[in-house]
């Protein structure tokens, strides 16, 4: 008669990966042996297109390709002093206009500061997934696109938002159709 094995997750020592767990058989005549996690996907080899399917190793090198024209053109992250600066008139913005909010909202203005700032620059898309909307429960792609700022308007909009808004989420329909986009940033 075979006995099912029983699962314990405990460590067996420090070296172990964290991983790990103990098989062991009901049987007392069977050693615990160890079972680890795989750390691949070596399952995604069962995977087989279909017609109509993406074809990855395609996809993969025009990534990579992009990928390799693209990194010559963004700038370095902030290091150091700068990046603490900037972080830390991001904190001292959103702590101020959490304050002043709080004052207001006790002497019954409801004219708040914004914390962050959504802003939704177009919404064109190029996918069409179920689940995405406008939050008001309209398609993306079926929406017109009045109100889709030029380049400058969107600049002007950002140095705005620059004086008392910590921080700037780009959303859309997809933000990274715009081809302006990789300007933006520099200008929030």
């Amino acid at each position: 008669m075979q006995t099912s094995p029983i699962i314990s997750t405990e460590r067996l020592t420090a070296r172990r990966s964290p991983t790990s767990a103990v098989i062991r058989s009901a049987a007392p005549d069977l050693q615990p042996r160890r079972a680890v996690a795989p750390r691949g996907l070596a399952e995604f080899h069962h995977y087989h297109p279909r017609p109509g399917h993406p074809d990855w190793p395609r996809i993969a090198a025009e990534a990579r390709d992009l990928a390799a024209t693209l990194r010559p053109q963004l700038a370095r992250p902030d290091r150091g002093v700068a990046r603490h600066a900037r972080i830390a008139r991001a904190y001292r913005t959103t702590v101020r206009n959490y304050r002043d909010n709080r004052a207001l909202s006790r002497s019954g203005r409801e004219d708040l500061r914004p914390l962050y700032f959504i802003w939704t620059m177009l919404r064109a898309c190029n996918f069409l997934c179920q689940y995405c909307d406008d939050h008001r429960g309209r398609k993306y792609p079926e929406l017109p696109d009045d109100g889709v700022l030029d380049t400058q308007q969107a600049f002007d909009l950002l140095r705005i938002m620059r004086t008392g808004t910590p921080s700037v989420y780009f959303s859309g329909g997809e933000p990274t159709i715009r081809q302006d986009l990789p300007a933006m940033p520099f200008e929030a």
